[in-house]
């Protein structure tokens, strides 16, 4: 009897540990954004649906608030290329992406090989323990909540920090994991 308690608990103790997936597994994530900027007394909400192919092409459609309902953001951080299309004006516009933007692809890679390579940062993330995270030298991230899905462990509420000072906070819903995402998906924009 002894034995078989052993044995239950060394599979059980197996199982907990092989429940979280490596977040390096993942190629593609779709989810909702609901992002609460502070700056300079200006407080600013909005909500936008992203549908990302790890690492570096981004598609992020604006759902409010109604004034912005609409736009959809291209990035492709490859080329350094970012195509927006603005409803309001039926306007399309191809740009570079500047450091600003680069934000949250430079966040999520950064969670990626962080949970890859550091075991303090990893075992935290993986008990889902709230922790701080430098994303350059000037921006870090609180990750406050995580959310589970699929046996992959992601962050649900994250503070966003600029020289130490809180300038946002993002909450992200809706998480799929690996969708079939189509490769028009980031090229294809309203034409005007």
């Amino acid at each position: 009897m002894r034995k078989f308690i052993i044995l239950l608990f060394i599979f059980i103790q197996g199982l907990a540990f092989s429940a979280t997936k490596n977040l390096s597994d993942i190629k593609t994530l779709k989810f909702d954004v609901v992002e609460k900027t502070n700056i300079k007394s200006k407080k600013r909400e909005i909500s936008y649906k992203i549908d990302f192919q790890l690492p570096n092409k981004i598609r992020k459609e604006v759902i409010a608030p109604e004034l912005n309902k609409g736009e959809i953001y291209l990035y492709d951080y490859t080329a350094n290329k970012k195509i927006v299309y603005l409803p309001l004006f039926n306007e399309v516009k191809e740009t570079q992406i500047v450091d600003d933007e680069n934000r949250i692809i430079k966040a999520i890679n950064k969670i990626i090989e962080e949970e890859k390579k550091n075991k303090d940062f990893s075992k935290n993330y993986n008990a889902k323990k709230p922790q701080s995270l430098n994303i350059d030298e000037q921006v870090s991230i609180d990750i406050l909540s995580y959310i589970e899905v699929e046996g992959y462990v992601f962050p649900e509420v994250v503070d966003i920090k600029d020289g130490g000072t809180k300038v946002g906070n993002v909450k992200i819903s809706n998480l799929q994991i690996n969708p079939i995402l189509d490769s028009k998906t980031f090229t294809d924009t309203p034409k005007k």
